[in-house]
């Protein structure tokens, strides 16, 4: 297989990164594992809900979620993680034209990175059958083999016109911060009348600079990362909010190294990239410990960075040195 169609079929996968766009040099996003197994349908989410928690100083918001299940879908089924979310998130954010709907269900944001889960509705025929054409459920890929898996995408998008969206982040200025692409996970999500697809997508921090938000312009992506423009996706754009809602631990190994635990990812530089061979163990002070994690991303639960004691990072062990806490 060559070298091209490789980067098609992973980014189809879910585990291309926006390091392969020659024009967003600057940028970098987490690495995503590619497991079939995460194919399989997550388990439905409760009724949707918003509903007001206590009294007071201390009561609890709960958010609305307006995609809950397809949150539910990316984040692998972290329930407490969508319950946090649910505390922490703001108001969905809505972009569409006549074709599209964009809803930005979840944002988590830590000093590092913005992360955020989407849905995307077909509005009219033209929207509704670019999804429907293109979505390849994760039952239909249980039933595939690798090679049938790749000449479905050879098929479909035989020339890369990139099915989800390629977004451009602005600054409040107009200056272009960095171009990301979103990932998503076989194309999940629903066919027929009501066409929808599930993706995820984020930007590294370390361009933005102070913009407390930044304008984001969706587009497709054509012959492999090398021709863009707005495409079905003509003008669709929203502001995503920058400030962090989950707290980042900064933690130093005794060489000086440092590597940074947020509530929900291990980084191991303000690049947001990922080891070859990723992993590590957090160790608390009250005894409890999660070892041998393999990705960044959390997929159980979060990280209770008051307790963190220790944590060994390839080898090697690393120690609090500063929590920063969110503007929550």
């Amino acid at each position: 297989m060559s070298r091209e169609r490789e980067f098609a079929l992973l980014d189809a996968l879910g585990g291309i990164d926006s390091s392969l766009v020659s024009e967003a040099d600057t940028d970098t996003l987490p690495k995503r594992k590619i497991r079939l197994g995460r194919l399989a349908a997550v388990i439905a989410a409760a009724a949707l809900m918003t509903s007001a928690l206590g009294i007071g100083a201390a009561a609890v918001i709960s958010r609305f979620i307006p995609h809950k299940e397809n949150a539910l879908h990316e984040y692998n089924g972290n329930t407490e993680l969508l319950a946090e979310l649910e505390k922490r998130t703001g108001e969905p954010i809505v972009c569409e034209n006549s074709h599209l709907r964009m809803t930005v269900d979840t944002v988590i944001s830590d000093e590092i990175y913005i992360r955020c889960t989407a849905t995307l509705e077909g509005l009219d025929d033209e929207g509704k059958g670019f999804i429907s054409d293109n979505l390849i459920l994760p039952e239909e890929v249980k039933k595939m083999t690798a090679s049938e898996i790749a000449d479905y995408f050879e098929r479909v998008d035989g020339d890369f016109d990139q099915f989800i969206p390629y977004m451009i982040a602005y600054s409040q200025s107009g200056e272009r911060l960095t171009g990301f692409n979103s990932t998503s996970d076989n194309m999940f999500g629903k066919k027929g009348n009501e066409s929808e697809a599930v993706f995820t997508f984020g930007i590294n921090k370390s361009n933005l600079g102070a913009d407390d938000k930044v304008r984001v312009e969706c587009g497709q992506l054509k012959t492999y990362f090398k021709e863009q423009g707005a495409g079905i996706f003509e003008g669709m754009s929203f502001e995503l909010p920058t400030a962090s809602n989950f707290d980042t631990l900064i933690l130093q190994s005794k060489s000086g190294d440092e590597i940074y635990l947020s509530e929900v990812c291990l980084y191991e530089n303000r690049r947001a990239e990922e080891s070859e061979g990723f992993n590590f163990s957090v160790y608390y002070t009250d005894g409890e410990c999660r070892t041998d994690i393999l990705t960044g991303f959390t997929e159980d639960g979060l990280y209770r960075l008051g307790k963190v004691g220790y944590v060994e990072f390839n080898g090697e062990k690393y120690f609090s040195k500063e929590l920063v806490r969110s503007s929550r």
